[in-house]
């Protein structure tokens, strides 16, 4: 274990009247070899839990936990087999607190290719409640999908990159080094997220509807698949520490393919 870290720390909410306690804990570690910037092998892990009280309002505790683990194997060359797994839950009254979807340090909004009569406007909103919004996370990357295209206070999610140098590839035609911080990288995500029972309860929100007629009202759930799935491949150019990317991505939504997303962002490796 690299690191263990213990917290005691006093917060003020953003209106200046809640007072918040918290405690925290976290530990590391990293056994992970690099080479130019790239991760080429190891193991690394991290995580981390928290407890919440606000002197002000004691219905307001809760606790959260959460955990990443990434593995970096060399399977051919210099290609790269990268897997992320990460997972999180929160006892918090105020849920939603993690968004799924969308790539992390994302430049725009994705360009969707899809016909003009299937343009759909989808909700992204984000709950903007005072403690909601003081503890939102987005979950990422989930690619091929917009940012909060689901939403809940527990979540698993499995990354998956083969990250394949060009440098090498074209090393019959190219000087390596021209070349070598070039990645083209096929990829996979996949997760979920739930507020209550399991993934494959029917009590959540994205499978429930209400209808209203009159003085009554219908609670309509329907069976729905809990798991998010993109996959596509991505052009990855290193910048310093961080790296520039341009993904193509298609998801599956309850076992529909959706229209391919171009998205390009800049941020660190996972």
């Amino acid at each position: 274990m690299d690191r263990l870290d213990q917290r005691l720390t006093r917060l003020v909410l953003l209106n200046d009247r809640d007072n918040l306690l918290r405690g925290g804990v976290r530990a590391k570690f990293d056994k992970v070899k690099e080479k130019d910037g790239f991760q080429i092998s190891g193991l690394k892990a991290e995580a981390s839990a928290d407890y919440f009280y606000s002197l002000n309002r004691g219905e307001q505790a809760f606790y959260r936990a959460k955990a990443r683990v990434n593995y970096y194997k060399p399977v051919f060359g210099n290609t790269v087999l990268a897997v992320q797994l990460s997972g999180g839950f929160s006892s918090a009254r105020f849920v939603p607190q993690y968004y799924l979807g969308g790539v992390p340090g994302q430049l725009h909004n994705p360009l969707v290719f899809q016909r003009r009569e299937e343009n759909r406007i989808r909700d992204n909103s984000v709950d903007t409640a005072l403690y909601a919004l003081q503890f939102a996370e987005f979950i990422t990357p989930m690619r091929g999908f917009g940012y909060n295209t689901r939403s809940g206070s527990r979540y698993v999610v499995a990354n998956v990159e083969l990250r394949l140098p060009i440098s090498r590839l074209l090393r019959n035609s190219l000087q390596p080094s021209s070349l070598y911080n070039i990645e083209l990288i096929p990829f996979i995500d996949a997760g979920t997220v739930w507020t209550e029972g399991n993934p494959f309860s029917q009590r959540k929100p994205t499978d429930t509807q209400f209808i209203t007629s009159g003085n009554v009202t219908i609670k309509l759930q329907t069976l729905k698949s809990p798991f998010l799935i993109g996959m596509g491949t991505g052009l990855r150019v290193k910048l310093l520490s961080w790296a520039a990317r341009i993904d193509l991505a298609w998801g599956l939504d309850d076992y529909i393919l959706q229209r391919p997303q171009l998205t390009t962002s800049l941020s660190k490796n996972f």
